[in-house]
C-alpha cells in the first residue's frame, strides 16, 4: 500500500503540547508586546477633550464634556460612572456611531492607532471599525 500525495504518516502526525493556564497567559501576553512594537502610536487609542452635544428641541445636551484619556497597548480601560453621565456617549463617540442628527461630537480628538477617526472618511471608518475596533 502507498501513501496518497499529500498525506501524512504515522510519523509525521502534528504533536500536540498541553499549557497551563499560566503559559496560555504569558504566550498572550508575549503576543500583545510583540503587536505592539509593531506599531509607531504612542497608545492604541487617545482620547483628547472629547465634547458631544445632542441639539434638541427642549436645547443643547451636553453629554459628554472634555473627556481625555489613553488606553495603551494591550491595556484594558472600564469606564464607571451613574447612569447618564456619558459613558456609553463616550463609547459610541470614539467609535464614530452617535447619530447625527441629533447628536454631534463638537470637540476633541480621537486617535486609533495614529488614525485620526475625526478626520477620515465612512468607509474608511467602516473598515476601521470591521476590522481593527
Amino acid at each position: 500500500m502507498t501513501m496518497a500525495e499529500g498525506s501524512t504518516s504515522a510519523d509525521d502526525a502534528p504533536t500536540v503540547i498541553e499549557l497551563s493556564a499560566d503559559q496560555v497567559r504569558r504566550e498572550r501576553l508575549e503576543q500583545l508586546d510583540r503587536h505592539a512594537s509593531e506599531h509607531t502610536a504612542e497608545a492604541l487609542l487617545q482620547v483628547k477633550g472629547l465634547t458631544t452635544h445632542f441639539f434638541t428641541a427642549d436645547g443643547v445636551v451636553q453629554a459628554v464634556d472634555d473627556v481625555s484619556f489613553q488606553v495603551g497597548y494591550g491595556e484594558t480601560l472600564g469606564l464607571v460612572g451613574e447612569s447618564g453621565c456619558g459613558k456609553s456617549v463616550s463609547a459610541l463617540s470614539i467609535a464614530r456611531l452617535v447619530p447625527d442628527p441629533p447628536g454631534r461630537i463638537v470637540a476633541g480628538e480621537i486617535l486609533f492607532d495614529g488614525i485620526d477617526v475625526l478626520k477620515i472618511g465612512d468607509e474608511e471608518m467602516r473598515k476601521l471599525r470591521g476590522k481593527e475596533i
